[in-house]
Formats: structure tokens, sequence, C-alpha cells
């Protein structure tokens, strides 16, 4: 069998095999995907003044990883509608935004932006691909994996 010909093979099989899989949920792109469904234990760890979104997330073999994002790379700030919106590269940060927390071991990200308190469900940006949050195709850094 000529080597071309045997690639050709080899990416046919391949190709159904992944056509079988079930889809991940995976956020390249697309913002939405809803990481609290398949996540636990989220909160603000904030490194070098930046804040960063950490959680616990399937996945697919059983596991828990724990990976944090940096939010600033997920959402950015509207001043003329005063609310966080969910924006690629947004740095909502630039716009005066601070003090931002995730009370109550929630999906609710809460910050103080220009004096004001705002709100913004972490879920219209921030998703779970195999374990590790992501949003617009931006992934977090993992920390932990372990058994839940």
């Amino acid at each position: 069998m000529k080597p071309i010909k045997a690639l050709a093979v080899i990416i046919g099989v391949l190709t159904a095999v992944v056509e079988g899989a079930p889809l991940r949920n995976s956020t390249e792109g697309v913002p939405g995907s809803g990481f609290s469904d398949s996540c636990i234990h989220g909160g603000i760890y904030v490194e070098y003044g930046k804040p960063n979104f950490f959680s616990a997330c399937k996945d697919g073999d059983g596991l828990y990883v724990t990976s944090m994002i940096d939010l600033n790379k997920c959402y950015g700030y509207d001043a003329s509608k005063d609310q966080l919106i969910s924006k690629k590269d947004g740095n909502f940060q630039s716009a005066g935004c601070y003090d931002c927390d995730v009370p109550d071991d929630d999906h609710i990200l809460k910050c103080t932006c220009k004096g004001k308190q705002v709100t913004h469900n972490l879920n219209t940006a921030i998703g779970n691909d195999f374990g590790i949050l992501s949003c617009w195709g931006t992934h977090g850094v993992p920390l932990l994996t372990a058994r839940h």
C-alpha cells in the first residue's frame, strides 16, 4: 500500500471514530457554555493583581481538575450601561473594576466598578474543556487533579 493511500485510510478511520464521539463542553470562540453544569467549588484568587477564577471541573475520565483563568481574558466593562459584559480580552480591570468575589461558592461574579456594585453570571463566557476552565479560546492553568 502506498504511504499516501495508507495515510488516507488512517484519517478515514480516525474521522469515523471522532464523529461517533460525544461532543465536549468547549468554549472555543463560543460564549455561554455554562461551566457550572460540570464544575464545583468556585472562587476568586488574585495573582499579581489580576483576578483569576478557579474551580474544580470534571475531565470526562471521572477526575476533577482544579484550574484557574484570568477573568480579564473573559470579561469587559460597558461604562454606558454600568455593567460587566462577556468579551474576549475585555480587560475589565482597566475600566476601574476591582474587589471581585464569587460569594457562597456560586457562579455570580460580584465586583466594584467605578464605585458601583455590579454582578455578572460567569456561565456567559466560562466553560469546561476536559476539566480546564476556558473562555473565548483561552484556556486556564491546571492546578490540581483529584478524584471527588
